[in-house]
């Protein structure tokens, strides 16, 4: 079977639990605050009209914001959606080439990204009402973006994104996105094109958010142990220029940077917009970006298109609740071991280093899965939110053609064959959650451990095979054999690491058939993350990178 995209909520309350906080408001805005949909002016509130120069030389460029509203077989209205395209005269084609191909990949994943959201969204809005009966009243979700033109000179074309977003709960979530696009090349311009300087940006960020928001800089930047706000926060600031692609543009009012809720703060303590002075600190940033010049913003037109209706079905979910059948190593009788195995031979190459994981990956061209994610083949797997204990204890994936959903609820499996956690948890870990899942051949591959060192936890961390179709155990592994932040699956084996963070590691090789641990290499640091890459095994572990050699027995 394809399977083709994923379902980010298994249940009423974990869609209403992911959901309940809204990024509507600013510094102090109250989270218990009733939810309302904002009203949006998507359309009329055109700016002046091109001159008779723009005209002339046909290079005029048009927002064009798509209207789409979801609804059952019988009428009832599910979702609203609306996104922008782009369309623009030929001689701005003409003049500018590579820019009109990123308007039009822009417009295309836009409208493709609307239209699959309306049908997904809509489908779970329609479970969850159908689900929840007269309590669902007139629920109804959205996903509503407005897009303006900030800047569009010889130099960059920048829009403002704002949106609001609805998924059922007590709230919504409203955000801005800054796009920024080299008008001469038809690249994507980011924070790294954008600023020069890091360290000193980060410091200009942080002394103008103390300066801004100083209520939030005495209660959520200042500690017992450090009690400048402005260091505290810097550092939070400098790890999401570093670690993440900041949300920034340069306008004629200078560099904007946007902080939505809980980047920096608090839900309660709001979002936080900084603005820069460029002409002060020009050498931050990239000189060939501050200049604006023939700013033609204001000549930019906007038009409302109202798509046909989106009519969808609820689709059919299956629920699974496979059991632990032992708090040891389990296999299914009939199951016979692979032969031969994939041997991970000596080290090639060992390097401590400052590398970050991201540097890790960046240096050896490699992606790293990690939940949630979509695998190679189009397949989606996600983990499910337990309300309860909070921690990833399911999954969900979808299937075509059909659109079938399959929930495979592993709390049972995760808390051992009495399913009485509390008595069989020695340690002050807790208990387990899904760490890591993969499919291969129809067959689902789970990784369940404890939140953190699951040293005092004899029973944790182990591998389960299960048959996707029936939710049937096939094979567990032995305990203390994975809680790396993922593992691989060859033609014959699974291969998974453990470790202490304090202490030694393993990587271990699991038969593909009977999860028997048939191999294992002992290592100095714990397994972070592993990646196979042609037949190289790439470790990374705390501040030590590995590569080992894979090759068939």
């Amino acid at each position: 079977m394809n399977i083709k995209r994923i379902v980010y909520a298994l249940s009423v309350a974990a869609v209403f639990s992911l959901n309940a906080c809204s990024l509507t408001g600013d510094e102090g805005k109250d989270p218990a605050e009733p939810d309302v949909k904002p009203e949006i002016d998507l359309g009329a509130k055109a700016s002046e009209a091109p001159t008779e120069e723009a005209e002339a030389k046909g290079e005029g460029l048009t927002v064009e914001t798509s209207q789409l509203q979801v609804k059952s077989a019988d009428g009832d209205l599910l979702m609203t959606l609306s996104d922008s395209s782009f369309v623009y005269e030929e001689g701005l084609a003409e003049k500018h080439p590579e820019f009109a191909a990123c308007l039009d990949d822009e417009s295309g994943s836009r409208m493709a990204e609307m239209f699959d959201s309306g049908k997904r969204l809509g489908e779970e809005c329609l479970s969850q009402k159908q689900q929840m009966g007269e309590f669902a009243g007139t629920m109804t979700y959205w996903n509503d973006t407005k897009t303006s033109v900030l800047r569009f000179d010889d130099t960059l074309f920048v829009t403002e994104d704002y949106c609001s977003v609805y998924y059922g709960g007590a709230h919504g979530l409203d955000t801005v996105s800054y796009t920024n696009i080299d008008i001469n090349t038809g690249e994507y311009v980011t924070a790294s094109d954008l600023i020069k300087d890091k360290d000193k940006v980060a410091d200009l960020i942080a002394e103008e958010l103390v300066k801004e928001y100083p209520d939030v800089a005495k209660v959520e930047w200042t500690d017992d142990e450090q009690g400048d706000p402005t260091e505290y926060v810097r550092d939070l600031v400098y790890t999401e220029m570093t670690e993440y692609e900041l949300n920034c543009t340069v306008t004629d009012s200078g560099f904007v940077v946007f902080f939505p809720q809980y980047d920096l703060a608090s839900y309660a303590a709001g979002y936080f917009t900084v603005t820069l002075d460029t002409a002060a600190n020009k050498d931050c940033f990239n000189e060939k970006y501050l200049t604006i010049s023939n700013d033609r913003k204001n000549e930019v037109n906007y038009t409302v298109k109202e798509e046909d209706d989106l009519v969808v079905e609820a689709s059919p979910v299956k629920e699974f609740y496979p059991n632990c059948p032992s708090w040891e190593y389990y296999c299914l009788d009939y199951l016979e071991p692979e032969a031969p195995h994939t041997l991970i031979e000596k080290k090639d190459k060992e390097v401590h280093t400052d590398w970050t994981k991201e540097d890790w990956l960046d240096n050896n061209g490699l992606l790293c899965p990690e939940m949630p994610y979509i695998d190679e083949d189009l397949w989606g797997i996600y983990p499910d939110m337990d309300e309860v204990n909070l921690m990833y204890q399911g999954v969900m994936i979808e299937y075509d053609p059909d659109g079938s959903q399959y929930h495979y609820d592993l709390s049972r499996l995760a808390n051992g064959p009495d399913d009485k956690k509390s008595e069989k948890w020695e340690g002050e870990t807790g208990p387990q959650y899904l760490k890591f899942a993969a499919e291969k051949d129809g067959y689902l591959y789970v990784e369940l451990s404890c939140m953190s060192d699951s040293g005092d936890e004899p029973h944790s961390s182990y591998i389960a095979k299960l048959d996707i179709e029936t939710g049937y155990v096939l094979w567990k592994s032995q305990p203390l054999v994975a809680n790396a932040d993922n593992f691989v699956i060859t033609d014959n084996a699974v291969i998974c690491g453990y470790g202490s963070t304090d202490g030694e590691g393993y990587l271990y090789e699991l038969d593909i058939n009977t999860g028997e641990a048939v191999d294992k290499i002992k290592m100095d640091k714990k397994p972070d993350y592993i990646v196979m890459s042609g037949a190289v095994l790439y470790v990374w572990a705390y501040d030590t990178a590995y590569e080992f050699a894979l090759s068939e027995g």
